[in-house]
């Protein structure tokens, strides 16, 4: 099962963000920065789901629509996703990044820093053929400046 919940930021007087999840009673997250923020509150709502799950809640919160919330001047929505098969927590990713590999999202979920995210995010789904292509030993990738050449040919060699 895929849940997709919504997480609310906003920014505090102090510079810094704090979050939480209209769904998942006290779940809250900060960080000195959004990004830091939305991983502290994957981390929160990972924990949240996974002491649910332990203590035989296998019914978890249904999901809020994003038109239904009602947010603040200056709040900032994030849709986070959560996998959940057989009782255990398999990954969570931020929603907004689109990755169709239940493996590489659940690396992406572990350790990766935001930068990492980031790159993993803008690989189309031709670049991604390309990457895990393994029926070819050789292929030449041609492109234009800036269409993503090199990061393709990295993470090859990473995948290989």
């Amino acid at each position: 099962m895929k849940f997709i919940y919504p997480a609310i930021f906003h920014k505090d007087e102090d510079g810094k963000y704090r979050g939480y999840f209209p769904d998942l009673e006290d779940c809250f997250a900060q960080g000195d920065t959004l990004d830091d923020a939305i991983e502290d509150a994957n981390e929160a709502a990972c924990n949240w789901i996974s002491i649910e799950l332990e203590e035989g809640g296998h019914l978890l919160p249904s999901v809020s629509d994003i038109e239904d919330l009602t947010l603040k001047e200056g709040e900032i929505v994030r849709k986070l996703q959560y996998k959940i098969k057989k009782g255990k927590l398999i990954y969570a990713v931020e929603s907004d990044i689109k990755i169709d590999d239940d493996i590489l999202k659940q690396a992406l979920s572990m350790n990766a820093d935001a930068r990492l995210k980031s790159i993993v995010s803008t690989i189309q789904k031709e670049q991604n053929s390309i990457i895990r292509n393994e029926k070819d030993r050789i292929l030449i990738v041609q492109g234009g400046a800036g269409s993503g050449k090199t990061s393709v040919a990295l993470h090859r060699i990473a995948y290989l």
